[in-house]
């Protein structure tokens, strides 16, 4: 739910929403804020704004490596040696730990 609120001369705008980071902006005009704050909500219903640094955070070398092997590597003529040289970085310990 977003709050607005005068402050001064401008206008500030909070969104806040469990598993999301809290945003805020001011604006000169009411109407920017609204829409401003409208945007936000949409973007965070439709699920189009990047991850928290929290969610981030858990993700290791070695997951990003077997997406990257998944997604990009089987689409290539050399994969096999791609797919070798991918398994070696994942076997690392750099790789496994958060």
């Amino acid at each position: 739910m977003a709050t607005i609120r005068k402050r001064y001369s401008s206008w500030q705008v909070q969104v806040r929403r469990q598993g999301f980071p809290l945003f805020v902006k001011t604006f000169s005009s009411h109407a920017d804020a609204t829409a401003w704050a409208r945007d936000k909500e949409r973007a965070i219903d439709r699920d189009e704004l990047t991850p928290s640094h929290r969610d981030l955070r858990q993700i290791t070398i070695h997951d990003l490596l077997c997406r990257y092997e998944k997604e990009i590597t089987a689409k290539k003529r050399g994969k096999d040696r791609e797919q070798f040289k991918l398994r070696l970085l994942q076997s690392h310990n750099l790789a496994v730990e958060i």
